[in-house]
């Protein structure tokens, strides 16, 4: 079986085929006698050149030309949020292709698969020939915009050279250490703006809303949400949710009940969403447009924390999730929810003693989750507002700052792994910025290989791709498509 090594030089002859047999040229192999690889003094790409050419890059629009004597390779990575189809995709070749080089006469770009564009063309004296690459998710597409030139009637000769610079280029955005160390925020203490009843630690420059509620004469409530300047990152710590009644005898579902105590408090009719059902059934659907559950789990461990009382039950879960941002981007999100029980006589109530939850883009989910464990953990109730409070808030309260260092922990270190998301996302647009996808072998070793085939095979270290589940040879293994 191949190992590491192995398949990464898999994934890039992947990438080298594909481009090769646009080009009309044999796949290339890797870096060789003769070859340089360089490395951009930034971290943000790599790529493989023959040694005597030179190579250069556009910071701002991330396009990188390697060029020799008369022979020239540009690449330019793009993303956009649009779910591109073949025929999009082409239209986009012809116009990037025209902006790379204006003075081009070009032929109209062809379809060559559901993942690529080709066109060919001439720039003065040299041949052309421009290719893209592609993939599309529900965020919108990925892909690079390969450009070779070289002197008239010699594309073709020079096409084994021209396809190894364009397969070996990995371009990463960022370096390492770059993207796995963010910059630290700086904190300052947020107080309730209305009874100054709690307080906590937010970014400072960031958006911040919410506070002290008091809906009835006898019900208070407190929410804080905080948002950073580009909208990318936000984190809600909130009970600002209604006293519900469950439906019996005397209320059906749907209803609206007026409290006997405030006539304008008016208690809405539903049936009990425990813990993470309130957000799978009906914050989510309700409040997130796109809402899709990834995982749930319940917490007894987090309901333990409520002392018990009679006629009185905790319900704890946590949630992973995704759903469209503003923008109509993909966001990934999470959420503790702590619901409330209560039998009063003939009558059930219950509502939302406590929801956390956090929401980031692919690379800002991590930022969202470090901020909400760190909002759970220096949230403090004011011990001047204690002092004054009524025994029912005084004991909400008391809880409330008991069980933020748990849910501190959980965000941390819960079951949806922060880190494990990260990874899982980083994968993802790996494959969508490569044009690759995952697969595993049945004894689970894992390769990267180009997206172009419907199926994938193993026979004596070799991986083929075919476009039908009739196995290539008698030896081969069916490879595992990974999501």
């Amino acid at each position: 079986m191949a190992g590491s090594g192995d398949r990464y030089m898999w994934m890039n002859r992947a990438v080298a085929v594909a481009v090769s047999v646009a080009l009309g040229a044999c796949s290339p192999s890797g870096p060789g006698e003769g070859w340089t690889t360089y490395q951009d003094p930034s971290g943000l790409f790599s790529v493989d050149a023959p040694s005597g050419w030179q190579v250069s890059s556009d910071s701002q629009t991330g396009r990188i030309d390697v060029a020799g004597a008369g022979e020239k390779v540009e690449l330019l990575p793009l993303f956009t949020r649009a779910t591109l189809s073949p025929d999009a995709a082409a239209s986009t070749l012809e116009t990037i292709a025209v902006s790379l080089q204006p003075k081009g006469e070009w032929q109209s770009a062809t379809i060559e698969s559901d993942s690529t564009a080709r066109m060919i063309g001439t720039v003065g004296d040299q041949d052309a020939i421009a290719i893209l690459t592609y993939a599309t998710s529900t965020a919108g597409t990925a892909g690079t915009v390969y450009l070779a030139l070289a002197p008239h009637g010699r594309l073709a000769q020079d096409a084994a050279s021209l396809s190894k610079i364009m397969a070996s280029a990995q371009i990463t955005g960022k370096t390492a250490a770059a993207a796995a160390t963010p910059e630290p925020l700086a904190y300052v203490t947020w107080h309730d703006p209305a009874e100054t009843a709690f307080s906590v630690e937010v970014p400072k420059g960031w958006s911040v809303a919410g506070g002290m509620i008091r809906p009835a004469f006898t019900l208070s409530q407190w929410a804080v949400q905080v948002t950073n300047p580009d909208s990318t990152v936000s984190v809600l710590m909130s009970d600002e949710f209604p006293v519900t009644i469950a439906p019996n005898g005397l209320y059906t579902q749907g209803m609206q009940v007026r409290d006997t105590s405030d006539a304008r408090y008016v208690h809405p009719v539903q049936p009990y969403a425990a813990g993470a059902n309130f957000v799978t059934g009906v914050f989510g659907p309700s409040k997130l447009p796109g809402f899709k559950v990834g995982q749930t789990q319940p917490r007894p461990d987090i309901a333990g924390l409520f002392q018990p009382i009679p006629g009185v039950r905790y319900d704890a879960g946590v949630v992973a999730f995704t759903f469209t941002g503003a923008s109509g981007a993909t966001l990934h999100g999470g959420a503790l929810c702590i619901t409330e029980f209560v039998n009063v006589g003939s009558l059930a109530f219950w509502d939302v003693r406590q929801l956390t939850l956090w929401a980031g883009t692919d690379d800002t989910f991590g930022e969202a989750a470090d901020l909400a464990e760190h909002m759970s953990a220096t949230f403090a109730v004011d011990p001047n507002w204690l002092r004054q409070a009524q025994q029912t808030e005084l004991a909400q309260s008391r809880i409330i700052a008991q069980s933020g260092r748990e849910i501190s922990q959980i965000i941390s270190s819960g079951f949806m792994g922060k880190q494990a998301v990260q990874d899982e996302i980083s994968r993802r647009r790996e494959n969508a910025i490569l044009g690759t996808v995952d697969v595993s072998a049945p004894d689970g070793e894992k390769f990267k290989v180009d997206n172009s085939a419907t199926h994938y095979w193993l026979s004596n270290r070799t991986i083929i791709g075919t476009d039908t589940s009739v196995p290539p040879c008698q030896n081969c293994e069916e490879l595992l498509k990974l999501p």
